[in-house]
């Protein structure tokens, strides 16, 4: 095999393999109103593996925008993460007009270097450079605490990779990453996202030293779901609303991040332990339905009902198949 055809087939295979990790993900994502930022997840790729493509298969010498090119192809990473942040009915669909003008403020710079003739490095602004950062940093904090705080950290790796000539900072470093370390860090990005997807739906629910009811409950199940695909912003706000309903209601639970917890019992009452335990039970069997519907009318604006039915189902199936303790 030619030398010169080695970088072309690995970078096809890359773009291959990391189009085929992200097909089950449209699947996965029915009934939720985040298929748009899985559309900008392929676009992302598509970008990247296309644009480094295109600089394998062309002359050394006839891409003098090759810099502007990858610039351009790198700020789609960015997309995915804010079309996340607005994954809302029934904004999500304007929204994703906002995450395109956002692209084109982006790269503008390259465009303006395009329309003057320049050439050479694409020099970008220090305040643009810097907030580069800024953008990157908001996508991880968002995905960190979740189930998918790995991908999110090699989801950052890619970025840093494919911006590195444009980030302040890295200047000390004395290091170049190779052009397709990019797009081999998204690759495995992905491979750890679906691993990580699969995680989420295998491993047994699990809540501490709380009782066995709550943490088998279905309910947990829907609460994690949304928690590791929305991220930290919609979680956070959510719980802050039902934990308010559940005080005006007098629940006897609360969500945390991990999921359904207890209240603490009131120490005025001079039961045991596990006599508050029995009594919380009792009442938490009692209050499931206000709690469950209450649930179903915040996540509307995120998901379908045959979504939460699914979720439903799946933690019953689990849950009969766990031995008793």
């Amino acid at each position: 095999m030619p030398s010169d055809l080695v970088p072309i087939l690995l970078i096809a295979i890359l773009t291959l393999v990391g189009l085929a990790l992200l097909l089950p993900g449209w699947f996965a994502l029915a009934g939720t109103t985040l298929r748009a930022p899985w559309c900008w997840a392929v676009a992302t790729l598509l970008a990247v593996g296309g644009i480094e493509l295109l600089v394998a298969v062309s002359p050394a010498d006839s891409l003098a925008w090759v810099t502007h090119l990858r610039f351009a192809a790198a700020v789609f990473t960015f997309c995915p993460v804010i079309a996340q942040l607005g994954a809302k009915r029934p904004q999500e669909s304007p929204w994703q007009l906002i995450v395109l003008s956002l692209w084109i403020v982006l790269v503008l710079p390259a465009g303006e270097a395009w329309v003057r003739g320049e050439t050479g490095p694409l020099d970008l602004h220090l305040v643009r450079q810097w907030f580069l950062w800024i953008l990157i940093v908001v996508g991880l904090f968002n995905n960190l605490p979740t189930r998918f705080g790995r991908a999110a950290v090699l989801f950052v790796v890619a970025q840093v990779l494919l911006f590195w000539p444009f980030l302040p900072g890295l200047g000390w470093i004395g290091f170049h990453p190779h052009p397709l370390a990019g797009l081999v860090a998204l690759v495995v990005c992905l491979l750890e996202l679906r691993f990580a997807a699969r995680r989420t739906l295998l491993l047994p629910v699990t809540q501490g030293d709380s009782p066995t009811i709550l943490a088998n409950d279905p309910l947990n199940r829907i609460w994690r779901e949304f928690r590791d695909w929305y991220g930290a912003v919609w979680s956070l706000r959510l719980l802050e609303r039902l934990n308010a309903t559940a005080e005006q209601q007098d629940w006897c639970v609360r969500f945390e991040w991990e999921g359904l917890h207890l209240r603490p019992s009131d120490p005025t009452q001079a039961k045991t332990a596990t006599e508050n335990d029995t009594c919380h039970a009792e009442k938490f069997q009692s209050d499931r339905t206000a709690i469950e519907r209450v649930l179903r009318n915040l996540l509307w604006r995120f998901v379908s009902d045959e979504w939460i039915a699914g979720r439903l189902k799946c933690a019953d199936l689990q849950s009969s198949d766990r031995p008793a303790v």
